[in-house]
Order: C-alpha cells, then structure tokens, then sequence
C-alpha cells in the first residue's frame, strides 16, 4: 500500500473546510485504502517471481503473493519463504531439537519434524505428533 506523503500545510481553510492539499492527500489514501481493503480483509499485494527477486530492501515479516508460481510468500531472515502454494500449506520442517528450543510459540502451531519424520501440534504448551498413517 502508498500512503501518501504528509505534507506540512493548512488542514482547513477559513470557514472551516478542508484545504484542496489536505482534501487530495485524504483522497490519496482513501483510495489506497480502498484498494488494499475490502469486506472480506486485507488484499495482499503480488508480484511476477522475477519482480520479487528485485526487492532486496524489503523488510522481514513483509508478505507478498507471487503471480508465477500461485504462492504466498513471507520474508523472514531476510530470505523469502513460501509459505502457501496452489498445492496447499507449506508446512516449516525443523529438526527435533529445533523443535524442542521453540518455547515461546503459540498453541495450534504445525511443524514437521525432520528428525523423526512426524507432524506435530503444540497444544496446552506441549508439542504432540500427529499420527499421519492412513
């Protein structure tokens, strides 16, 4: 999303009415607003792979869609992750002493555990294996 730059001038003119600077600052975000928000949530943005690759100076936690290969990615580490693709949730696959080290993570949180190839929850502050086999 843009939002517009503040610019230091007068917010309301004699009678009381928006100046034309501030009224065309408020439309500008407006309608990025609009365009970034809609009744069902946030619209993410997206990009081409290739556009991707290019934003270097992006900022850990930003997550952006990518149009080439229908995935949702999340900047962490300063590395681009997927953590969504059309073939379904991507799930983070870290070592059993990894795991273990994880402390202060919420409830409900899914990883696979490489270490002993088993899906694990953490539930009530305990990370409990999935049973996967059919």
């Amino acid at each position: 999303m843009k939002i517009p730059v503040f610019d230091n001038i007068k917010f309301v003119d004699e009678e009381g009415y928006l100046t034309p600077g501030w009224s065309n600052i408020l439309q500008e975000l407006f309608q990025s607003l609009q365009a970034d928000f809609s009744e069902e949530g946030l619209v993410i943005p997206s990009q081409t792979a290739a556009d991707i690759a290019k934003l270097t100076d992006a900022p850990n936690w930003t997550v952006i869609g990518d149009t080439t290969n229908n995935a949702l990615k999340i900047k962490i580490d300063d590395e681009l992750r997927t953590i969504f693709s059309i073939n379904g949730l991507i799930i983070p696959s870290l070592t059993a002493t990894e795991i273990a080290n994880m402390t202060d993570i919420q409830d409900w949180t899914l990883v696979g555990d490489t270490t002993n190839n088993l899906l694990k929850i953490r539930i009530n502050g305990v990370w409990k294996s999935i049973n996967t086999t059919p």
